[in-house]
């Protein structure tokens, strides 16, 4: 297998559902939680971390954790989560 096949992959909603509850664990146990994707062709893992930071601001046990983005277009506060 290729690096590009490798890496080549987008997460579905279903699979970033998947990884709510261990950030959420994580969120409880430590004031800053870093998600990493490890799938870095085309723009798949930014595309992929937008769904994981909708997810979680859908997902009421973690929502109150995650700053959502700036409405006006400036940077947005340091968040919690993503």
């Amino acid at each position: 297998m290729g690096v590009t096949a490798k890496y080549d992959y987008q997460y579905t909603d279903a699979e970033l559902q998947g990884w709510l509850p261990g950030i959420e664990q994580l969120a409880e146990q430590t004031r800053d939680v870093h998600v990493l994707m490890n799938n870095c062709v085309e723009d798949k893992g930014i595309r992929n971390a937008h769904d994981l930071a909708r997810l979680l601001r859908e997902t009421p046990d973690v929502a109150p954790a995650v700053v959502p983005p700036a409405s006006d277009g400036a940077p947005a506060a340091q968040p919690r989560l993503l």
